[in-house]
């Protein structure tokens, strides 16, 4: 995020639960991933992350 603000509102698609690490899309991606390119959606949770592996740049 490079808003001043790290909240947001999403639609969930997948059913995440509270403190999940979530796949998020926005703008039109967000519209298209619901199927109701009429409905004002800005982001849309796509996926919940299993796992996230950081390495270390050498």
């Amino acid at each position: 995020m490079n808003s001043k603000s790290d909240t947001f509102v999403a639609v969930d698609i997948v059913g995440a639960g509270i403190g999940e690490t979530v796949l998020v899309v926005s703008g039109s991606s967000a519209r298209k991933a619901i199927n109701k390119g009429d409905i004002p959606v800005d982001s849309t949770i796509v996926g919940i992350v299993d796992e996230v592996e950081i390495s270390k740049k050498n």
